[in-house]
């Protein structure tokens, strides 16, 4: 285990984060391209930034403590905390609305999903409180007694993560996106 500074494991976080941008943009690249010295290219590109995203995120997993994933994760707990405050003060008794008034069928939890996104990257400055639409029709709703306990339940399995580095809390991520889209599914 080393010591490092909180700041230096945001410098490796956002190092990680940038190794999986490249990643993606070249197994894109890959998919695409028909020329079989440029796949070549690309595959050894590729094989370079996977042994760069072990060898960071192996660093991120050996950091004594952890200061920027402990913050993370705190600020994790308080965005979920302030949406379910959202979301319960409320003044009448009815649905949330998907679409938010807008086109975009599931905006409300792409909301959410941006908010944890922002959280996850290190750049939560708090969540402002939304204007909630609420709505009658039920095509368009979100139980919000569902959607409190959803927020609860996230909270308690934040809270009993044990230990915690960003590697422990990039999976929690996935795991919590996985839940979430069972949550929209109608």
């Amino acid at each position: 285990m080393k010591t490092i500074t909180k700041e230096q494991e945001y410098k490796l976080i956002s190092q990680k984060l940038d190794l999986e941008k490249q990643i993606h943009f070249n197994e894109m690249d890959k998919q695409f391209c028909t020329n079989p010295s440029e796949i070549a290219s690309i595959e050894l590109v590729l094989k370079d930034l996977k042994v760069s995203l072990t060898n960071i995120s192996n660093e991120l997993t050996d950091i004594s403590t952890p200061l920027a994933s402990i913050e993370i994760k705190d600020s994790l707990i308080r965005t979920f905390i302030q949406m379910k405050s959202a979301i319960s003060n409320v003044k009448y008794d009815l649905p949330i609305s998907r679409s938010q008034s807008l086109i975009f069928e599931n905006y409300f939890a792409s909301k959410i999903l941006d908010e944890i996104n922002r959280a996850m990257n290190g750049d939560f400055y708090g969540l402002a409180s939304p204007f909630l639409y609420l709505t009658t029709d039920p095509n368009d709703s979100f139980d919000r007694k569902q959607l409190i306990s959803f927020f609860d339940s996230e909270i308690n399995i934040l809270k009993n993560l044990s230990s915690v580095n960003y590697i422990i809390l990039k999976t929690y991520y996935q795991e919590f996106v996985s839940r979430l889209l069972k949550l929209i599914e109608k």
